[in-house]
Order: C-alpha cells, then structure tokens, then sequence
C-alpha cells in the first residue's frame, strides 16, 4: 500500500468520523428553538391564514409567542404559527471593507496596466499616474458596491409538520 493510499484512507476515516461527532442539526418542526429565541429577537411570522407579519419578540412560551408588531402587541398560538423566521445580522461594515479591497485591487492592477502602456509614450509627466488615479476609485467604488450588497435576510427557525 503506497503513502498516498494510506494518508488518504486515514484521512477520510478522521472526516468521517467527525461528521459522526458533529450530530444531525435540529429540525426545523421543533418548536423549542423558538423558545429558546432570546426576547427583542427580529422575527417574522407566517400564520395558518396566510398572513405575514414582523416584529420585535417579547416571549414565546410551549403554547404561544408573543410579539411587538407596529400596530401594539400580539399573542399567537402555537397552532395558528405555520413559519418563524429571524432576521441573520446585518455585516455592511464586512460587506463594505471586502468591497474597498476588492476594488482597491482592482483599480491597481488596471493602473498598473495603464502605466505600462504609457511609458512607452514620449509625453509622460507623472509616471505612476494611472496607479494613483485609479486605486482610490476603484476602492471607492468598491466599498460603495459593498455598502450596497444586500445581507443580513431571513431564515427560518420553525415549521409547523
């Protein structure tokens, strides 16, 4: 048995045993990871008849949830809930420093480019200009289009079986 065979045997044993140790993750139908939401949570609800509503949390029981909504607070049964969902943090700040180095390089590698196309020329006051001009704007727009980038959403905690 070669080297190559053996590492590879022994690692995927390791793998799989880890995925053993790691466990199955909770299904979505059990109602005890809404009560364990903790309160002041971002939720969204999906009742039996259809309609949707958000709100902040302020308790959910074995039997009931209970949610501040624009319109003042409402209890739900257990029953009459078919989906919550919670709102996943936002990250523009992360979304919006990877954008900035994301078209910082960008805009380097163009300007780079740029230089190097006019050096050849004979009229070339500063030499790095395409560099200079075009790393800032392309970071700049970077971090617009990261500022921008959508995240945070929703995802689901509960379904009703």
């Amino acid at each position: 048995m070669s080297k190559f065979s053996l590492f590879f045997r022994t690692l995927s044993a390791a793998l799989l045993a880890l995925s053993a140790m790691a466990g199955q993750p909770q299904a979505l139908s059990d109602w005890s990871s809404v009560t364990r939401l903790p309160p002041e949570s971002d939720l969204r609800l999906i009742l039996s008849n259809g309609r949707t509503l958000s709100g902040i949390l302020v308790a959910a029981t074995s039997a009931s949830l209970t949610l501040n909504v624009s319109t003042g607070q409402e209890v739900h049964r257990r029953q009459d809930i078919r989906r919550v969902q919670l709102r996943g943090q936002g990250r523009r700040l992360r979304n919006a420093l990877v954008g900035f180095g994301v078209g910082a390089g960008v805009g380097l590698v163009a300007g780079v480019g740029v230089d190097r196309s006019r050096s050849r020329d004979s009229f070339n006051i500063v030499p790095n200009a395409g560099v200079l001009v075009l790393t800032p704007i392309g970071g700049i727009v970077g971090t617009v289009i990261g500022v921008a980038w959508p995240s945070g959403g929703w995802r689901d905690v509960y379904r009703a079986p």
